[in-house]
């Protein structure tokens, strides 16, 4: 889950509780529930990405990536086929991320091992892969206080924990870092499904979802939640604003010079219409690794 620009500063995301959008036109239960997870599950990754940045790791922090490294670490040795659950990816896709990982010495691969498949390859965890893989779990393991929070607050929307097994009761840093590889490549993938004459589908959905709680929300708000820098989260709501989504108010807060921003009524609406096609039952069965969908 990664933006093209982050702030430049490090900001940390409020963990406050999400108030229910719109106290004039409430969403209804299951849309509201919708908004709720998408941004919970977009904090999660946004300060996952964050951590990795500041450690010069934002390369190798997308979802298949990641998805890759852990299945090898976690199954030793496997055939290119093994990686398509995890990675969601289609064989093609698949093919030229192992390609790019082997020209980074992340992985390797064997050919002429597997038994009757002259031509079929065994994929294997390198010393420089696993080594990466474990700088990022480090990274993951010292956020865990503010990172099991979250996930908490997502598993109680979801109604379900992370786990390898089904019946873990706690779950381990990698069932909540396998898990997010999941929902991440749920959500890149609905995503594409918002586009239209949207050019950046995800932020539009992610500041939309921000500018629906009660009162509205502030720049920096969006901000936040985008991961853009001030300049481009105002691009983005002057593009907003343009297509009549949102609207920016002054003096709706104790301090009467700041700016507030809200849905219109359109803006309602077209935040509901993507809200609907939120995909709960399979971001939840990718919440407990039970979603076998393959993408793009």
């Amino acid at each position: 889950m990664q933006t093209d620009a982050v702030v430049s500063h490090r900001t940390h995301m409020s963990d406050r509780p999400l108030a229910a959008t719109n106290e004039h036109a409430e969403l209804s239960p299951t849309v509201e529930l919708a908004r709720q997870v998408i941004i919970i599950i977009n904090r999660i990754g946004r300060e996952f990405t964050r951590d990795l940045d500041e450690a010069g790791l934002a390369e190798w922090s997308s979802n298949v990536v990641i998805g890759v490294l852990s299945t090898l670490s976690l199954d030793g040795p496997v055939r290119p086929g093994a990686l398509l659950e995890p990675t969601k990816l289609t064989r093609g896709g698949l093919s030229n991320l192992l390609e790019r990982l082997e020209n980074d010495r992340l992985i390797s691969r064997e050919y002429g091992t597997v038994p009757d498949d002259r031509r079929g390859a065994i994929v294997t965890l390198t010393r420089r892969g696993a080594s990466m893989l474990h700088d990022i779990n480090d990274i993951y393991a010292a956020s865990t206080a503010a990172q099991k929070e979250r996930f908490n607050a997502l598993g109680a929307l979801l109604g379900t924990q992370p786990s390898r097994g089904g019946n873990v009761p706690t779950p381990t840093t990698v069932d909540r870092l396998e898990a997010l590889v999941r929902l991440g490549a749920v959500l890149e993938e609905m995503f594409v499904t918002f586009g239209g004459d949207d050019p950046t589908p995800a932020r539009t959905t992610i500041a939309l979802c921000a500018a629906g709680d009660v009162g509205g929300t502030r720049p920096r708000a969006v901000i936040r939640e985008t991961g853009l820098s001030s300049g481009g989260a105002s691009q983005l709501l002057d593009r907003l604003d343009e297509a009549g989504l949102i609207v920016r108010r002054f003096g709706r807060s104790p301090d009467r010079r700041a700016v507030i921003v809200e849905l219109t009524a359109r803006g309602r609406s077209e935040l509901e219409r993507r809200l609907r096609l939120v995909p709960l039952d399979r971001l939840r069965r990718a919440f407990i690794g039970d979603d076998d969908t393959p993408t793009e």
